[in-house]
């Protein structure tokens, strides 16, 4: 559990991070882990960002990617409540702009 809580820590002292995973779904991987490390501690918005701007900083590509702002690549993930919600479901996929519905 020690080991576990590395983001929550990693938040407090100001490091920049991101989450990874090797599992065959990348998405709902990388959820589940923000997921957890919410539960241990970390706030919505760290873990928000680990799986999106500070992942994009840390790769060098925020300029395109990592948030939503005009210019940007437009792909985004669309839930029907909190994404760190296990109950939420994904409702909707953008791609470079363009929508796509998961369920089709």
């Amino acid at each position: 559990l020690h080991l576990a809580r590395t983001p929550v820590w990693l938040a407090e002292k100001g490091i920049l991070f991101a989450f990874q995973n090797n599992r065959e779904s990348p998405i709902g991987a990388l959820r589940e882990e923000a997921m957890f490390a919410v539960e241990l501690g970390l706030s919505k918005e760290h873990a928000l960002k680990a799986i999106t701007l500070d992942a994009a900083k840390i790769l060098g590509v925020e300029d395109r990617l990592g948030s939503i702002a005009k210019g940007k690549d437009a792909d985004l993930l669309v839930f029907d409540g909190d994404p760190f919600e296990p109950c939420s479901r994904l409702t909707g996929v953008m791609i470079d702009g363009k929508y796509f519905d998961p369920h089709k």
